[in-house]
């Protein structure tokens, strides 16, 4: 199966923009923390649970696209990513660690750390940038 150039151009072009909403949103701590700013909060939550999903959706149709077999887990994605150099070792794990975030958010089965939530928000968005670049400059060999 070849890859989708397309389709991931428009993940990454969809992906850049969730990354400046929550990075004008210019979360902190201490927003997430009031009660009464509980929309803001799970606007949050919501716009990092996206942004993570649409990374592991371009690593998929890349994985899939260069028939490295599709793993079991998302995070297992990355390390795929890794042996081509696609992206840094570093990075694949970062990443993980992302997945595992997305994964609480979506099973609401442990009480998200706001702390954490505020460092995906700022530090973590760093990540999901170099994701792109890493992208994009593995699409722009591929022509």
């Amino acid at each position: 199966m070849a890859i989708n150039r397309k389709t991931i151009d428009h993940i990454l072009r969809y992906l850049e923009g969730e990354i400046k909403i929550i990075a004008d949103s210019h979360v902190t701590r201490e927003a997430l923390n009031e009660e009464e700013n509980l929309i803001f909060t799970d606007a949050t939550k919501h716009r990092i649970q996206v942004a993570i999903e649409m990374v592991i959706n371009i690593a998929e149709h890349i994985v899939s696209g260069l028939n490295l077999g599709m793993p079991e887990y998302a995070r297992d994605l990355f390390p795929l990513l890794d042996k081509k150099n696609i992206i840094t070792e570093d990075l694949s794990e970062r990443l993980g660690k992302a997945v595992g975030l997305r994964n609480v958010l979506v099973h609401m089965y442990l009480e998200v750390d706001l702390d954490i939530l505020t460092e995906s928000a700022n530090v973590g968005l760093d990540d999901l940038r170099e994701f792109v670049r890493a992208i994009n400059e593995f699409l722009e060999k591929q022509k």
